[in-house]
């Protein structure tokens, strides 16, 4: 079972989900950076229009 022909495809498989879990952590990390950048910029907006009113 251990042949050279078996652990060359497990060795390929796993680098392909490794690239896959990798590219899918990217993403993830950047729209949650997109995410808290556009909340930051809401609530100082709402504290600008607050600060503007009083």
């Amino acid at each position: 079972m251990l042949t050279y022909e078996f652990m060359k495809e497990v060795v390929v498989c796993t680098a392909f989900i490794f690239i896959i879990i990798a590219g899918a952590g990217g993403w993830t990390y950047w729209i949650c950076e997109l995410v808290s950048f556009i909340r930051r910029k809401v609530k100082n907006r709402k504290a600008e229009k607050q600060a503007g009113k009083e």
